[in-house]
């Protein structure tokens, strides 16, 4: 009996695990997709950064790490 609950244990973990990985996952692709459209913005269009940021959506406590971001980038 034991054994088959920490079986089941361990399934339910890897499960999270895994959940949570796909989270981090999806919030890492539109961290790297609002980047990719900061610089189009910022690099084709002229638009300075600040404005561009704001085009996007970027909360105002994230926008020095995607100002950092788009540094890295260019």
């Amino acid at each position: 009996m034991n054994y088959m609950t920490f079986a089941m244990k361990m399934m339910e973990e890897r499960k999270e695990g895994r959940r949570e990985g796909r989270r981090e996952g999806r919030k890492e692709g539109q961290r790297d997709e609002r980047v990719a459209i900061l610089r189009r913005l910022v690099m084709q269009s002229q638009i300075p950064v600040e404005q561009a940021l704001e085009m996007i959506g970027i909360p105002q406590a994230e926008q020095p790490s995607y100002k950092k971001m788009l540094r890295a980038t260019l």
